[in-house]
């Protein structure tokens, strides 16, 4: 438990993302999740998005 505080304590003193925005290759129907939260550095962050269109030909 102690090395996720530790953890924790770090992040706070990382530099942090708090207005994200995607840019998709084209129109997305769908997108998840819908709003991107703060992204802190060193974070892996997963966005889906599907497409009515292939994206590239």
């Amino acid at each position: 438990m102690a090395r996720h505080i530790v953890r924790h304590f770090n992040r706070m003193d990382q530099p942090r993302a708090t207005t994200t925005q995607i840019r998709w290759p084209g129109e997305t129907t769908l997108q998840f999740p819908q709003k991107v939260q703060t992204v802190y550095a060193g974070d892996t962050l997963h966005v889906f998005g599907w497409l009515d269109d292939a994206p590239w030909d």
